[in-house]
């Protein structure tokens, strides 16, 4: 008997971390946009610390085919109108580029940033996941406004 209400005991547990999970994972997807926290004094390293060591910035790519957003949730202010966006995208240069779409409000900046494959990429690709960063140009100055990340 006793083992008979272990099994149920665990089936329902089983059950129940199932539902948590599934409503966690649908409750991670049904937002469309999240407002990121301002960034610190921190993230915009100094050249004496060296923690601005890192690739040139990705070029912005327009006449892209088969687009599609990529997610991403930090950002650095460069100067009061030009914030770089950390983000993982495909690494093939000759295949794959990237872009920023920004629209901004008196209170908000949304952005979006998108990958796609260049008009005149080669048959065979590769997909190496690399870290990258792309710099998006503001029309006014980024002051105390929140910043979005659109995906």
């Amino acid at each position: 008997m006793r083992g008979f209400q272990y099994n149920q005991c665990l089936r329902l547990l089983s059950v129940i971390a199932l539902l948590a999970v599934l409503l966690l994972t649908l409750s991670a997807c049904a937002g469309s946009s999240a407002p990121l926290p301002s960034p610190t004094a921190s993230a915009i390293a100094s050249p004496e610390t060296g923690a601005n060591q890192r690739g040139p910035d990705t070029e912005q790519t327009a006449n892209m085919k088969d687009e599609h957003s990529l997610s991403w949730q930090t950002y650095e202010v460069v100067s009061p109108t030009t914030l770089r966006i950390p983000f993982v995208g495909n690494g093939d240069s000759r295949c794959y580029g990237f872009r920023a779409t920004v629209e901004e409000t008196p209170k908000e900046v949304r952005i979006r940033l998108l990958s796609g494959t260049l008009p005149k990429a080669p048959r065979a690709c590769t997909l190496p996941a690399l870290h990258s960063t792309l710099l998006v140009q503001l029309k006014a100055p980024l002051s105390d406004r929140v910043v979005y990340a659109v995906e």
